[in-house]
């Protein structure tokens, strides 16, 4: 197998004498024919990549170049403007040199208080069985193991976190999966071998070119290609195979002087460019299957060179996107970045005016004729406590300018361009500090404006919930193809108790994907506490003998936030997890058996739970004995309880007639 092969499978797609293309592919072997039948060579496919790239560069430019107005405005450098003559993001200065010229960052809380409350939603994701039969149940309980070990043994939620900040500041982030045979445990560790799996990371959106950016969905893309820098050793590690790498130029953030007005310098954050060592382009085509490319096509080209030419190796275009909004008729997302910018421009532009006034307000001016005065001296000492203004003989004296009150109406401003940008943010003042806007004081106000919060905010929530859906229907796909045989998933449950999964790529028949929670920014977890606690004041979780369980007591205390709650409920607890361990003991073959310390009713209530499990019906048609003796160990605890019972009624008699009988003290 060559090289390149470990990451990626494939061949060439029906090229001349039956030639498929090697780790280096020599200049004169043909690899495929276009549509008028010509034969296409090396040279002829790099030609074709490096003229679709340019095209593509040049149709995004003007969103790349508003990207980077976006990323300097969350860093701070908001002095900054696009300059569509030069096609750069230039910065500019104040109109007088006397004028302050500072910037007050309102889009980076507003920014970060959208990501934190995008970080509260949960991606737990579950397979839902094709159909109601048992054998498709069972397939779908391990397909849904399938996507949780990926997501416990990856560091999912930290991409997760990245991709949020990334589709916040430019509008779209993208996830790329792909299959590694260097992956996985080992076959056989003398030779290196391994079974392989999924590996995946995350994609910006300046690394990502479309075939349009009037397509707006990613399944109306014909084909996608990645442009990407990295270094020898990443090269290494990712293709094993070794090139002599070079100087290229990226972008990055870097900090840059800017005036602050009054002669002050300030330093601010603004796009600039640096240079990597000993890196190389690795440019990435996707193709995905049509009638002339009924397996699709895929290219790998790494500085000048083309390293792999062939089919695709999925059946789609392993690339799913995240967007922050949607723009109808357009590939990439908008971020709400982008609305804020001319806010934030006026933003600054009043509150440096008001510095100014108040600066003019609390220093003042002279008025002074043509030639009384000497103005450097002035300028430099008049302002001086003690400070002496000399003026010409023959000359009017110098008065001290008179000053107006600043306009509330200034201040005015500022507050209202403060709540439109929360407004254009879908942030509220109550989500951004905790506290109610001015006038709002009921709770029925403050609880329906939480509620518009979230749903303005669910909207990018759904965004990201679909993204992860889709991501793991692109997992099911790619582990049904490459899978090879057996493979074993060791999965820690409750109480530390380690399972082994064991499936192959028969078990994965369902793409159907649900996650196990609501979207927590639809239904808030105070909304959840409220109609949880609501429901226990209604007296709707007791029992027959208006009792309630322990279990709601636990529940309740849990959402009251009550320290040492799990303190307070430990006997009870207990109980649970053991009646938990006899059930996942039981599956693994071992009987479990009635202690003296039981609580029979945990007991009974747990195991029949878990014996109405469609759970229990898969093992049961797997294992029918030991099915039938778990029931007959809850046969046991009920009739032990009822001995309980039985028992404590005679203690009650007895207790009554003793206090029934005469005392001899009073005979």
């Amino acid at each position: 197998m060559s090289t390149i092969k470990t990451w990626l499978t494939g061949k060439t797609r029906d090229a001349p004498d039956d030639i498929d293309a090697s780790d280096i592919i020599p200049e004169e072997q043909p690899l495929d024919r276009d549509k008028e039948g010509k034969v296409l060579y090396k040279q002829d496919i790099l030609s074709y990549l490096d003229a679709e790239l340019e095209r593509r560069r040049a149709e995004r430019q003007p969103l790349e170049l508003q990207w980077q107005l976006n990323l300097n405005f969350y860093a701070g450098n908001q002095n900054c403007d696009i300059n569509l003559t030069t096609g750069e993001v230039e910065q500019y200065g104040a109109p007088q040199e006397w004028m302050s010229h500072e910037t007050f960052n309102y889009v980076a809380p507003l920014i970060d208080t959208r990501m934190a409350h995008l970080q509260k939603i949960s991606y737990l994701m579950t397979v839902t069985p094709r159909t109601n039969d048992l054998d498709d149940m069972d397939k779908a309980s391990v397909s849904t193991s399938i996507l949780r070990y990926k997501q416990d043994t990856t560091d999912f939620k930290t991409s997760i976190i990245n991709a949020i900040s990334w589709a916040e500041i430019t509008g779209t982030c993208f996830y790329l999966s792909w299959w590694d045979l260097m992956s996985g445990d080992y076959v056989d560790k003398a030779q290196q071998l391994h079974e392989g799996d999924i590996e995946w990371g995350l994609l910006t959106a300046y690394e990502v070119y479309p075939e349009s950016i009037y397509k707006q969905e990613m399944r109306e893309q014909r084909s996608m290609m990645i442009d990407r820098v990295m270094t020898v050793d990443e090269i290494y590690d990712l293709y094993g195979i070794m090139v002599e790498g070079e100087t290229v130029d990226v972008a990055c953030i870097t900090p840059e002087i800017g005036a602050g007005g009054y002669g002050y310098e300030s330093s601010v954050l603004a796009i600039s460019h640096r240079e990597v060592e000993n890196a190389k382009h690795v440019v990435t085509y996707f193709e995905r299957p049509s009638r002339l490319y009924k397996n699709g096509r895929m290219a790998i080209k790494i500085g000048e060179d083309l390293l792999y030419y062939g089919n695709l190796p999925y059946n789609d275009i392993p690339i799913i996107s995240l967007k922050s909004k949607e723009m109808p008729g357009q590939f990439f997302g908008r971020s709400a970045i982008q609305d804020l910018i001319p806010l934030q421009r006026a933003y600054n532009r009043i509150k440096n005016d008001l510095h100014d006034a108040i600066g003019v307000t609390a220093i003042g001016g002279m008025i002074a004729q043509e030639g009384s005065i000497d103005a450097d001296e002035y300028a430099e000492h008049w302002a001086e406590p003690g400070g002496i203004v000399t003026y010409r003989r023959g000359f009017e004296k110098p008065t001290i300018r008179q000053t107006t009150e600043i306009p509330s109406a200034i201040r005015d401003e500022i507050q209202q361009l403060r709540n439109d940008m929360e407004y254009m943010s879908g942030v509220s003042q109550l989500m951004l500090t905790g506290s109610a806007p001015t006038g709002i004081k009921s709770g029925i106000a403050i609880s329906e404006l939480k509620d518009t919060d979230n749903t303005r905010m669910s909207l990018t929530g759904e965004e990201l919930r679909e993204s992860i859906r889709k991501l793991g229907v692109l997992w099911l796909g790619i582990y049904k193809r490459y899978a090879k045989g057996y493979r074993v998933l060791n999965i820690t449950g409750m109480n530390a108790i380690s399972s082994a999964v064991v499936w192959s790529t028969e078990d994965i028949n369902s793409y159907d994907i649900e996650f196990e929670t609501e979207n927590e920014l639809k239904t808030s977890e105070e909304a959840q506490q409220e109609a949880f606690l609501a429901a226990f004041n209604m007296g709707l979780f007791t029992d027959d003998e208006g009792k309630i369980p322990q279990k709601f007591k636990a529940r309740a205390l849990e959402l009251m936030k009550i320290g040492n709650y799990s303190e307070i409920m430990s006997e009870h607890t207990l109980h649970v997890q053991r009646a938990k361990r006899e059930f996942t003991f039981m599956q693994k073959g071992i009987l479990p058996e009635i202690s003296e310390l039981d609580n029979h009713d945990i007991h009974i209530d747990e195991h029949t739970k878990d014996a109405l499990q469609y759970d229990f019906e898969l093992y049961k048609k797997r294992n029918p004995q030991y099915a039938e003796f778990f029931i007959a160990h809850i046969r046991e605890h009920q009739a032990a309880k009822k001995q309980e019972q039985a028992e404590n009624l005679i203690d009650q008699l007895q207790q009554m007639g003793q206090a029934q009988q005469p005392s001899p003290l009073n005979t």
